[in-house]
């Protein structure tokens, strides 16, 4: 397992999940798990409000799971992801775990993956070893 860490040395420098996501490339993703997410923003995260939302994520040890296309409009609506787990999986059930994203305090991404293609693409980005 490839463990990558990408941290903002200036806030300027900070790498939003949209930009982490779109430039990984991450076709194989059937859904999302979501876990101990803390947001920035405001809306209707899943047709929820932003409160309800993040108790969700941290009412399990499993978090939230939402398919793809859910993830990809959450990831348009502009909110910020400033705390928690992300893991991308390759099937349906959440089960086949393909990439997994922390975040802290919104300074600072961790990726885990088993895959070739996402680590090259990580290190491109600019996270390290």
């Amino acid at each position: 397992m490839y463990k990558l860490v990408l941290a903002a040395a200036t806030p300027r420098s900070l790498r939003s999940l949209v930009d982490i996501v779109n430039e990984l490339a991450l076709d194989t993703i059937i859904c999302w798990r979501l876990k101990s997410i803390r947001l920035y923003g405001t809306g209707r995260p899943f047709g929820i409000s932003v409160d309800d939302f993040e108790a969700s994520t941290r009412a399990n040890d499993n978090g939230v799971l939402v398919g793809d296309d859910q993830f990809q409009s959450f990831l348009r609506s502009g909110m910020q992801v400033i705390d928690g787990e992300l893991e991308g999986c390759a099937d349906a059930t959440g089960v086949q775990s393909v990439v997994r994203l922390s975040c802290e305090d919104a300074t600072q991404w961790e990726l885990f993956t088993d895959s070739e293609v996402i680590y090259k693409a990580s290190l491109r980005m600019g996270f390290r070893r």
